[in-house]
């Protein structure tokens, strides 16, 4: 076949066929086989579907191998038929032929139920082993319990008269509290009887009692209502009396108010009278002083006249003078209004100068800072600036996470404090083993692993419930903080753990092996990576598991990953507050530094600015001196004078002319006018003042004396002494009440006192007859136990087939003191601890005798299967022995026959040559194989593969020759075998297939005249019309035809 598909060979020419077949007919049947182009395949048995199984089936009983294909030869397979490997090729090859590999079959079969036994065997081997040493074991301790028992059997005779005597003494003991219960009994019934007697007493006494109470009770209640009324009157007699001191007081100081004012009201008229007579003449006086001024002013006129006609030039002059000075001094105001306007200029233009002059040497400044910052790197500052800007917020972040860590981690700090201080309190509970993290430690690398994974390392361990609830008991008496116990009774103990590559976390903690459960139970399966990658591996794996890394991450089942932040070290942040501090001031710096180079970046502009301001300082100081300039000080002042100079003469020159009597007396009058009116003025205002009045204070004095005569004060004596003598009746009766009650305390302590006695003798009673049920059950303790020794005595006995009989007679011991048994009781004691101190109270397991007769026939049942197993054994060894040796003989038999065949064919195939099938290993022919050795005519022996063509064509040829001489084949199929062959070799095998022929059919493929001249058929194989055609001839009836003829 040279197609890939058999569907390839479904004829298809324009129209596709559904299938093809191939059939090829027999002498007894013929077999088809269908392909069809689905690419299914048909089998057919004499045109009956069958499946390829049973066709190979049907096939190898009509002897036509379709596992080797012995009768196949397929083109350039001729040669590779002698090439077989040794043991996996042709030792195959040859068995199957030969027919010994049914033997190899049963071979496999028997061996594999011989493996099967032997596995068995060793079993059994094992289990005879164990049993064997354990019923030596078992013996052993069966001697073991025997000397055992016969020693607890002299233990019990000891412990038996021990018994005896010990149940001898509480039966005197017992007598003695029942002689005791009897006086402690008497002494009850007589403190009884006086109790009785004391009881009356106390009813009359208390009766007695409860009258005087009722009296006393009367007579208080009335006692005390009379001292209230007493105290209530006396607090309204003492308010009175203040109120009275009070109004009387304040009656004084009124009058004493009324008194003053009065008098200065007095006063005040008087003054008052004599300003109004003042005021009248002044009045007069004035009207008098008037009428003379008018008189001199009208002279006065009169005289101005006669003295203006007479001095009219000199009044003209003045005038005119008087209108010069006018305007002079007119002049000088205006010249100061503008100096004061200049002056305010100046002052303004100095100011701006000083303020230009400041700016300049800022700008200069400027200059010289920008002179200093060239060699910056703006865009460095910038950059770092940036940096430092992201340090800074980190560094706040990283802060505010260290405060809140530092505070997670002090408050984790305290309560571990709090959990340990706990622990004090439990110092004295038995049982308290200690917290979790106490009890054991793992390597310092495993810590943060462990603090992770683990919750509950500050839990404490306790070894029972009870120790748990006692300490749970002190927490809640002692108000402390609730804490978690693990109790070491109610783990579990830790299962079989899957063994894996990581280690477990639970077995990394070293601690006494009986604590290891307790970090099993905190961590159940936790398992330790060494990084993230690691752990994600088992965490997310087919079966989840949780795991931590060494750094304290941790997965959980669920897949959730926590980190170990709260078990890291948190560092205390005062430090990155320092590193805040530093990184501010050098951001501070940079800033600095750029805004400088942001100032030497404007230097042109600084230089512009700074000239600009130099030529404003130079314009404000020439307009400076241009003010100052206009300023002047002109002579008015000279003028005015020499004005007012000549004014002056013109005055004193008319004054000459005036009467100066006449102007002085006018003068004189009007100042005493003035001097009236001003008086008159003031005296008004005096006059004008309101009188004060004394009117109010008189009616409030009214009202007072009024109020003081309405205050009473109430006479307390009559009540005073009704007072003293009820108290005096109150007291007499408090007497005799409490000398009732003081009798009634006297007879209760003595009743107490008895009943106390009672009480205790009421315990004795009871402490004795617990004492006796003691010693009764003591007894009936001891009379057990005597009969469990006797029943144990005899039952030891009977285990190890004593021939012992118990005695059960009790002894007699009436005849013995309390002394002697005492001393009986101490010497067998001693006998008794002397046996244990020698052989100690070692266990007997009863048991043991049982287990001893189970595992002796238990053991004698394993050897006897053990024996048969064996038998069994060598059984089938014998048959494998007998299926080996048959195989090698039949083998070697078949092998000698087909090496004489194959000799025989190479020679008479090659003219002298000589062929021979060799054993690899003679001594065991199927380790290693069968190979094929050659000598060809006139060479030496050679390997297979280091012959010619034509050599390996002929050598395999004589092997098919001769397994078919060995054993037929029906049918040969033989492609191009003659292709390495010369014209002389191709002649003698188309002979001797000719030959050969006569018993079996050869279908041979072949383009060499020689093979298909001498053939029976010959068949043509042709296409036409895209068709696959064959022409059959007949070579026989041809040439009998042409010999008739």
């Amino acid at each position: 076949m040279r197609h890939t598909s058999l569907t390839d060979l479904i004829y298809n020419d324009g129209k596709k066929e559904e299938m093809c077949y191939v059939e090829l007919a027999f002498n007894k049947f013929k077999i088809r086989r269908e392909v069809y182009a689905n690419k299914s395949t048909k089998y057919f048995y004499n045109d009956k579907e069958i499946t390829n199984n049973d066709l190979t089936k049907l096939m190898m009983e009509e002897n036509v191998d379709m596992e080797h294909n012995r009768f196949l030869i397929l083109q350039g397979e001729i040669e590779s038929i002698a090439m077989l490997k040794p043991k996996e090729g042709l030792l195959e090859f040859l068995e199957d032929i030969i027919g010994t590999t049914k033997y190899k079959l049963e071979i496999d079969a028997l061996t594999n139920e011989a493996k099967t036994m032997e596995e068995e065997n060793i079993t059994i081997q094992n289990n005879m082993k164990f049993i064997k040493t354990e019923y030596d074991h078992i013996n052993e301790l069966k001697k073991q319990n025997e000397d055992n028992l016969l020693n607890r059997i002299k233990y019990n005779e000891y412990l038996k008269e021990l018994k005896n005597l010990n149940i001898e003494f509480i039966k005197r003991s017992l007598h003695k509290k029942e002689e005791a219960k009897k006086d402690v009994i008497t002494k009850i019934d007589e403190i009884k009887n006086l109790n009785l007697e004391n009881k009356e007493l106390l009813k009359s006494l208390e009766t007695e009692q409860n009258s005087i109470r009722k009296l006393l009770n009367d007579k208080e209640e009335m006692y005390l209502e009379i001292k209230k009324r007493y105290k209530s009157l006396e607090r309204a007699n003492l308010v009175s009396k203040e109120l009275k001191n009070k109004l009387e007081k304040e009656i004084k100081n009124l009058r004493n108010d009324y008194n003053n004012l009065k008098a200065k009201v007095e006063m005040k008229n008087k003054e008052n009278n004599i300003l109004s007579k003042e005021l009248k003449e002044n009045i007069l006086e004035l009207k008098g002083l008037t009428d003379k001024q008018n008189d001199l002013k009208n002279k006065l006129l009169k005289e101005e006249k006669i003295v203006n006609e007479k001095c009219k030039n000199d009044l003209e002059k003045m005038k005119k003078t008087q209108e010069l000075l006018s305007d002079l001094i007119y002049k000088k105001s205006e010249q100061n209004q503008r100096n004061v306007k200049f002056n305010l200029e100046v002052n303004s233009l100095k100011d701006r100068m000083q303020e230009l002059r400041k700016e300049i040497d800022e700008l200069k400044a400027k200059l010289k800072n920008c002179e200093n910052v060239k060699h910056l790197d703006k865009l460095q500052l910038e950059k770092d600036l940036k940096e430092i800007e992201s340090d800074i917020q980190k560094t706040q972040y990283e802060l505010q996470k260290r405060k809140t860590r530092y505070s997670e981690v002090y408050k984790r700090e305290e309560t571990i404090k709090k959990e340990k201080e706990i622990l004090k309190y439990f110092k004295d509970v038995s049982g308290v083993i200690g917290r979790l993290s106490d009890i054991g430690k793992v390597d310092p690398k495993y810590e943060l692993a462990l603090k992770t994974s683990c919750t509950r390392l500050n839990n404490i361990v306790v070894d029972t419930t009870q120790t748990a609830e006692m300490c749970i008991d002190i927490i809640k008496n002692n108000n402390l903080q609730r804490s978690t116990f693990i109790i070491l009774d109610r783990i579990q103990e830790i299962n079989k753990l899957e063994e894996l590559s990581l280690p477990y976390m639970f077995d990394l903690v070293e601690c006494e092996p009986k604590y290891k459960k307790c970090f099993y139970f905190s961590l159940t399966d936790t398992l330790l990576a060494e990084d993230l990658e690691k752990a994600s591996e088992y965490a997310f794996g087919k079966t989840r598991k949780r795991v931590v890394t060494l750094d304290g991450k941790l997965i959980e089942k669920s897949g959730i990953m926590t980190g170990g932040k709260y078990h890291e070290k948190v560092k205390r942040y005062e430090d990155i507050e320092k590193a805040l501090e530093k990184m501010t001031k050098l951001r501070d710096l940079k800033i600095n530094d750029l805004q400088k180079i942001c100032e030497y970046e404007n230097q042109v502009n600084i230089k512009s600015l700074l000239k600009e301001k130099e030529i404003a300082y130079k314009k404000i100081q020439n307009k400076l001196k241009e003010i100052q300039s206009k300023i002047s000080e002109e002579g008015y002042e000279s003028d005015i004078n020499s004005l007012k100079n000549e004014i002056s003469k013109y005055k004193s020159k008319i004054e000459k002319f005036y009467d100066s009597t006449l102007r002085g007396e006018l003068q004189i009058v009007n100042e005493k006018i003035e001097i009236l009116e001003e008086r008159n003025h003031q005296i008004n205002i005096l006059l004008a003042e309101k009188m004060v009045s004394y009117e109010n204070i008189e009616s409030d004095l009214n009202i007072k004396n009024e109020k003081l005569c309405e205050i009473k004060i109430i006479d307390l004596s009559s009540l005073k002494s009704h007072l003293d003598n009820e108290e005096k009746c109150y007291n007499e009766v408090l007497k005799n009440f409490n000398e009732i009650k003081e009798n009634l305390s006297t007879l209760k302590k003595k009743m107490g006192a008895e009943y106390h006695l009672e009480i205790d003798l009421n315990n004795q009673l009871d402490d004795l007859n617990e004492s006796i049920i003691d010693l009764v059950k003591n007894l009936e303790d001891e009379e057990t136990h005597l009969k469990n020794i006797f029943e144990d005595i005899f039952n030891d006995n009977k285990v190890i087939n004593s021939s012992y009989e118990c005695d059960n007679t009790k002894t007699d011991l009436s005849s013995l003191t309390d002394l002697d048994i005492t001393d009986f009781q101490k010497k067998i004691q001693k006998k008794l601890k002397k046996m244990d101190e020698q052989n100690g109270r070692p266990d007997i397991n009863l048991k043991i005798f049982e287990e001893y007769k189970k595992i002796k026939i238990s053991y004698e049942k394993v050897n006897e299967q053990y024996e048969l197993q064996m038998s069994k054994y060598e059984d089938k060894k014998n048959q494998i022995d007998h299926y080996c040796k048959s195989r090698h003989d039949e083998f070697i038999s078949g092998l000698s026959k087909v090496n004489l065949y194959l000799k025989e064919i190479y020679k008479k195939l090659t003219y002298g040559g000589n062929a021979e099938l060799e054993l690899v290993d003679y001594l065991d022919p199927f380790s290693d194989g069968i190979r094929l050795a050659v000598m060809p005519p006139k060479k030496c022996w050679k390997n297979v593969s280091n012959l010619s063509g034509g050599e390996k064509t002929l050598s395999s040829l004589s092997l098919i020759f001769a397994l078919h001489k060995f054993k037929p084949s029906p049918f040969y199929v033989m492609d191009e075998i003659d292709a390495a062959l010369d014209f002389r070799n191709v002649s003698i095998i188309s002979q001797y297939i000719k030959e050969m022929a006569k018993t079996s059919q050869f279908i041979v493929i072949s383009l060499r005249n020689d093979m298909f001249e001498i053939s029976k058929s010959i068949l043509g194989v042709y296409k036409t019309n895209n068709m696959s055609k064959f022409l059959m001839i007949n070579v026989d009836e041809i040439k009998k035809k042409i010999a008739n003829k």
